[in-house]
């Protein structure tokens, strides 16, 4: 069985179509086989200071496959793929129900690693809506992972911030 998500998209003010109302209510459904939203690289994308991420999820089942991981957003080359090079940050659940959220800092090797921090296990379940939001704080050199509003886990970052890498955004 396959890891099945289903994520709650917020559209901001900002850029919301005419018809922003229309999205009310509404969930992208991701079954987990080759399936993703894709925002192509642009200089928007690019926060070498600080970085917040947020979104809503729910997974029907937490088998993931081979592996036991799967990525709820990457950004980078290949950014969910082997080898791990030139990924920018990304964020993981794994089958035993924990979350990793991994970011690489400026001035890290080609296939330097990445800064890594996770939850517990059996912090998320099949079948439940969570909120979650990833945190990187470079001038207080720190980076987190909430859920629910709640910090589940914490960890250390460059004061150089996140590096800046080629490649997509993928949901």
């Amino acid at each position: 069985m396959t890891l099945r998500l289903f994520f709650l998209i917020a559209v901001s003010l900002f850029i919301a179509p005419p018809h922003a109302s229309a999205l009310l209510g509404k969930a992208l459904a991701l079954d987990g086989i080759r399936d993703y939203v894709q925002v192509e690289d642009a200089p928007d994308l690019y926060l070498r200071g600080a970085l917040t991420i947020g979104t809503w999820f729910r997974a029907e089942s937490l088998n993931a496959g081979t592996g036991g991981w799967q990525a709820l957003f990457c950004k980078g080359t290949t950014p969910d793929q082997y080898p791990y090079n030139m990924r920018e940050f990304g964020l993981w659940l794994n089958e035993a129900g924990s979350l990793e959220f991994a970011a690489t800092p400026v001035g890290a090797e080609e296939n330097g690693r990445a800064r890594q921090i996770s939850s517990e296990a059996g912090i998320v379940r099949a079948g439940q809506w969570y909120h979650v939001a990833v945190v990187i704080d470079a001038v207080a050199e720190s980076m987190a992972i909430y859920l629910n509003g709640e910090r589940i886990a914490e960890g250390t970052f460059s004061a150089s911030g996140v590096r800046d890498s080629p490649g997509f955004l993928r949901i």
